[in-house]
């Protein structure tokens, strides 16, 4: 029951939550007589703390969870069961968070390969998967390649989930954002105020995945030079992730260093210098 109170928590952004749930349930299950650190419900706690982990930017501590699930899974029921690919999903998604594009390339490329033939190219779990690649191949800079990839994960997900799906609305954004960094502004607003509209109806205003288009959005405004615009939504944005995540989360220190790069535009040097020290005080920590 609170391992299902946990996952409540976590999909509405409740992180901190989440986690202290989380930890009482596992420390029962590798305590609990016939269970142990090893029992396959035990793993499926530490895959799920992993998650929140990464979700609250502790990448050290979801790595090292991942890690442990990954390897339990494969021992208990081998390295091409569901789960165990799930685990590896996510792991890769982490390495990703963490920039090593080369260390995620190779295991979205391995999870592909897997899905493919286990389920088909048309499979939402392997529409996942590419989707993952995507991302990397925008962060490497193959931005064609990732156009490609972003607009048939799209498609999939519209076909089979439907337009107002969480995982369509994200796929959406991809796109969005991709556009906007091509500097394709007229295509990318209104791909990124549409899945706005549907995160604040669905999640409402103050969840980290609303914010994550409010981010979007904001940067887009700032590419244009709408610099009221940006600023409005900016504050919007960081007032939010710290209420939520947390003044030193990655997501906070990206929109402070966002922040400042729009003030550094706006000739604001004094409140930009002051940003641009906060996001790197937080990045070197």
């Amino acid at each position: 029951m609170s391992q299902d109170i946990a996952k409540y928590f976590h999909q509405r952004g409740r992180y901190n939550e989440a986690e202290a749930l989380l930890i009482g349930v596992l420390a029962q299950r590798e305590q609990a007589t016939g269970i142990g650190k090893d029992h396959l419900n035990t793993l499926g706690t530490v895959h799920a703390l992993a998650d929140v982990y990464m979700d609250l930017g502790k990448y050290d501590k979801a790595e090292e969870f991942f890690g442990r699930a990954l390897a339990g899974r494969e021992k208990q029921i081998g390295p091409d069961h569901v789960d165990t690919l799930t685990t590896l999903y996510r792991l890769a998604y982490l390495r990703y968070l963490q920039h090593r594009y080369d260390g995620a390339e190779e295991l979205y490329t391995r999870l592909l390969e897997k899905r493919k033939v286990q389920l088909g190219a048309e499979h939402l779990d392997t529409i996942e998967a590419l989707e993952g690649l995507a991302h990397v191949y925008r962060s490497q800079g193959k931005l064609d390649d990732a156009m490609t990839f972003y607009k048939r994960v799209l498609a999939g997900h519209e076909n089979q989930r439907g337009s107002e799906h969480p995982y369509t609305l994200t796929a959406m954004s991809n796109l969005g954002e991709l556009y906007r960094e091509q500097g394709k502004y007229d295509e990318a607003e209104p791909l990124l105020a549409r899945v706005l509209r549907s995160r604040e109806t669905q999640l409402g205003m103050e969840h980290p995945d609303t914010l994550f288009v409010v981010h979007h959005l904001a940067s887009l405004y700032k590419d244009q030079g709408k610099y009221d615009e940006a600023e409005t939504l900016y504050a919007r944005v960081l007032a939010g992730y710290e209420k939520q995540l947390g003044a030193e989360h990655p997501w906070t220190l990206v929109a402070v260093h966002n922040f400042a790069v729009l003030r550094d535009g706006q000739g604001r040097w004094e409140e930009a210098e002051e940003l641009y020290r906060r996001a790197l005080a937080g990045k070197v920590k």
